[in-house]
Parts: C-alpha cells; sequence; structure tokens
C-alpha cells in the first residue's frame, strides 16, 4: 500500500496500483481493522512513503493513512481509466468506511 500510495513523483504506477487494489481485496477487513485500531510499530517500522514523510508521523496504520490509501487508488483511477480491480478495491473500501 505504501509502495503505491505514498510516492511523491509523477503518481503511482497502473501495476502497483492493481497490487495495491490486490491487498484490499484479500486483507481489507483486516487492514481496516488494523486502521481504526490505529495499530503502530517500533522505531522506523511501518513509516510514510516520500510523499507525506515530512508531515505525517505515521508508524503503522490509522484512519489518515487508509484515507490516503485510497485517494491513491481513486487517483490511480482517474489517471489510468476504468480498471475493474482498482474500481472494486475503492469500493471495497468505501464499504469498509461505512461499516464503522
Amino acid at each position: 500500500m505504501r509502495d503505491a500510495t505514498e510516492q511523491a513523483g509523477d503518481g503511482i504506477s497502473r501495476t502497483a496500483a492493481r497490487l495495491a487494489a490486490l491487498w484490499v481485496r484479500y486483507a481489507g477487513d483486516e487492514i481496516w481493522r488494523l486502521s481504526v485500531g490505529q495499530e503502530t510499530y517500533p522505531a522506523r517500522e511501518g513509516v510514510p512513503g516520500d510523499k507525506y514523510s515530512g508531515d505525517r508521523d505515521w508508524r503503522g496504520f490509522s484512519r489518515d493513512r487508509w484515507a490516503a490509501w485510497k485517494a491513491g487508488l481513486e487517483a490511480a483511477l482517474g489517471r489510468f481509466g476504468e480498471d475493474t480491480l482498482i474500481r472494486a478495491a475503492v469500493g471495497r473500501m468505501a464499504e469498509l468506511e461505512r461499516s464503522g
């Protein structure tokens, strides 16, 4: 998720976006649970990618980071056009947000 959505520069690659979408597809429930629970890691584990490294103190999961991941996947849809796998991941993330 980090490599796909938290890198500065030209933005997300299609391959990275599709891989992140697969994470949401198969582990979205657990990623959401960890994000809601603010699961953190020690030291430099789970730090943000270079796009956010100057202004975010992420060390794991959070709702704020979840929102950044979702925004990154939404940006990928805008950049690459319709992709059913990425579209499904964005939809699943929205469903999980609505569930609480």
